[in-house]
């Protein structure tokens, strides 16, 4: 599986990075988002349709079924430039797509000077989970950023990756996340498999925890994460509402030490106030309190910012136990946050820790 996953994830991610990502000029910004836009469909039996901006450019290559599509932004002279790049791959060996983004990180982190995953999480586009992720990395010592989805269909890996630099990163992203939105995969004379993946009301998590969530909700494991994402009323939604139950090795092992629970708890929420600053547009908190459910002591942060899609409001839990902290992060637009608050609490007060059972 990893020498397979290694060609195919080497070929075509890895290879966006180390050719598409060199050279990038900090003084472009291209974030304007333009009235008119050009639809393009790959010319192979599968593949990719969007609409792009018509100011942009379209370079694809040749090489049937994992032909590269590369977007130029206007006034991008540079021939390693910022570019956005659509590909894809038939995997050697069948694997999920946690399976997959699992070795996909590892590829990165191991191959990249100076990786640094910033985010990963599930992301819906046309009604297929992908997965999406943003890191930096170093290249002729100048830090790149870069925006990557990934997702698996019929056995073929197909990969969006885009990347500038972190002072161009804000002002590309609208048109970036317009052109996403947009996207499709198509596959001519070829048969969906239905998910046989059975949704059930009771998570255990190895990591010491356990929950009930709605049984029309479906589950996705992430690295480091299990994500609960409700079921898409609106075809116009891309951004589903969700929980994300992160979990990491705490810094400190509580057991034999003099400080208790919360004074670890207080460093764990000034590190996440100060990485949420220094990550979201427009951080507003809200409220910061303290928090008891299921005879469990945590923080609450409260907080807004601009995503993609606008004005954001999440609710952000943080827990420990011995070995390992827990963050449960409840994210949506804002407008409809009250809308799936009592749902959201109801998953929160079911959270035990240790293995308790659930009656």
């Amino acid at each position: 599986m990893g020498t397979a996953l290694g060609r195919s994830f080497l070929a075509i991610a890895f290879s966006f990075l180390i050719v598409f990502f060199f050279g990038l000029d900090d003084g472009k910004s291209f974030g304007k988002i333009e009235s008119s836009w050009n639809n393009y469909s790959s010319q192979n039996d599968r593949g990719f349709n969007f609409s792009f901006p018509s100011s942009w450019t379209v370079v694809n290559s040749t090489y049937k079924d994992n032909g590269v599509i590369t977007l130029i932004p206007p006034n991008n002279y540079d021939l390693f430039g910022d570019k956005m790049t659509f590909g894809m791959e038939k995997l050697q060996s069948n694997m999920s797509l946690h399976e997959y983004s699992n070795q996909a990180l590892k590829i990165l982190s191991k191959s990249l000077q100076e990786f640094h995953l910033i985010d990963s999480n599930p992301y819906v586009l046309s009604g297929t989970i992908w997965e999406r992720i943003l890191f930096t990395h170093e290249t002729d010592n100048r830090i790149i950023k870069v925006l990557q989805f990934w997702t698996i269909k019929d056995d073929y890996v197909y990969i969006i990756s885009f990347g500038t630099t972190p002072d161009s990163y804000f002002s590309y992203i609208p048109t970036i996340y317009n052109i996403i939105s947009d996207v499709e995969i198509f596959t001519n004379n070829t048969v969906d498999i239905p998910s046989s993946i059975i949704i059930e009301s009771i998570y255990k998590s190895p990591e010491g925890f356990v929950l009930k969530y709605p049984s029309n909700w479906n589950k996705v494991l992430g690295q480091n994460r299990v994500s609960f994402i409700a079921e898409q009323d609106n075809p116009q939604d891309h951004y589903l509402e969700r929980v994300d139950f992160y979990h990491r090795r705490g810094d400190n092992n509580l057991s034999g030490t003099t400080y208790g629970e919360n004074d670890f708890l207080k460093v764990d929420l000034i590190n996440e106030i100060r990485y949420l600053a220094n990550n979201l547009q427009n951080l507003k908190l809200i409220s910061v309190n303290d928090m008891n459910f299921s005879k469990i002591s945590g923080k609450e942060l409260l907080y807004t910012y601009n995503s993609n899609l606008g004005a954001t409001k999440s609710k952000e839990i943080m827990i420990r136990n011995n070995t390992y902290l827990f963050e449960i992060i409840f994210t949506t637009q804002k407008d409809e946050f009250d809308k799936f608050s009592p749902i959201i609490n109801r998953i929160i007060d079911s959270v035990r820790l240790n293995n308790v059972k659930l009656e």
